[in-house]
């Protein structure tokens, strides 16, 4: 992969701002101050109501991880542009003191290695913020969650917004988006009820009758949203006959297999010499 297909991938991967505004990438915009163009990886600007904010994102392809004086850059060309917010999207990750720069400048950082990038880009993982108007929320928290007695699989999404500190939740099944407040409950048209218990987001699925938490589930491989999304082959093609755990909506532990066909089996249904444990590491 070579840097200018990462960059492009980057502005792939902010093009959900779409329903919201407009995305370009590799444009050169005037500096304030001297009017001389520089160079821009992705440039987002987003409508909210009668305001535009404009967002600056900068790919940064590297084989080792950004330092302090990378995110320094990329924030004074924010600075230089008049970017409103500031994101970096990286493959390698970064030092602890670039993340706590990053932090106390509000600049979003975000891995994505090079499998990733070469990969589609699954919707509905980028919103902007409701409550304050003033925040992109980077819904970085998802994952699956069998149903024992539905046999059906769960998909949830999830983001902090920094900058209010409220948990917006997506529920896919029933198209739901909300921004939970402090301790409150909502009820998606699934029926299943949400809450915001400090940072931790909770469900009580339809006919529990106790909250778990579920932001802290046990996380699947990607290509398992691609499949279960209807992509084609090539994108899930890694996971054919490697078990796949997944937890459970009652707490447990269920495991499966994508077969060469596309249909699920069971572990026990494989012969010995196919059967390739597959444990994501997060």
């Amino acid at each position: 992969m070579t840097w200018q297909e990462y960059q492009l991938a980057t502005s792939k991967f902010y093009e959900k701002f779409e329903t919201f505004g407009n995305i370009t990438h590799n444009i050169q915009i005037p500096d304030r101050l001297t009017g001389q163009l520089r160079q821009v990886d992705v440039w987002g600007e987003i409508y909210v109501g009668s305001h535009t904010i404009t967002m600056l994102i900068d790919a940064k392809f590297r084989k080792i991880k950004l330092d302090v004086k990378d995110v320094e850059e990329v924030e004074s060309l924010g600075r230089a542009v008049k970017a409103n917010k500031i994101a970096i999207v990286t493959s390698c990750g970064w030092t602890a003191p670039a993340e706590k720069y990053a932090n106390l400048s509000a600049i979003d950082l975000k891995i994505m290695d090079t499998e990733e990038a070469l990969d589609l880009i699954l919707e509905d993982k980028w919103f902007m913020c409701y409550n304050c108007e003033d925040e992109c929320v980077i819904m970085d928290s998802d994952g699956v969650i069998y149903q024992e007695d539905s046999g059906l699989f769960f998909i949830w999404y999830s983001g902090k917004c920094r900058n209010c500190g409220n948990i917006y939740f997506y529920c896919p099944a029933c198209g739901d988006r909300k921004i939970l407040e402090k301790n409150d409950k909502y009820e998606c048209r699934c029926n299943h009820i949400w809450k915001k218990n400090k940072d931790e987001l909770m469900i009580k699925f339809r006919g529990f009758k106790a909250f778990q938490r579920i932001d802290n589930r046990r996380k699947i491989p990607i290509e398992f949203l691609y499949w279960i999304n209807g992509y084609t082959k090539e994108y899930w093609g890694r996971l054919i006959i490697s078990t796949i755990a997944m937890d459970t909506d009652k707490q447990n532990t269920h495991y499966f297999a994508i077969a060469p066909d596309g249909s699920l089996v069971k572990p026990d249904m494989m012969d010995d010499d196919e059967a390739v444990f597959f444990f994501p590491v997060i």
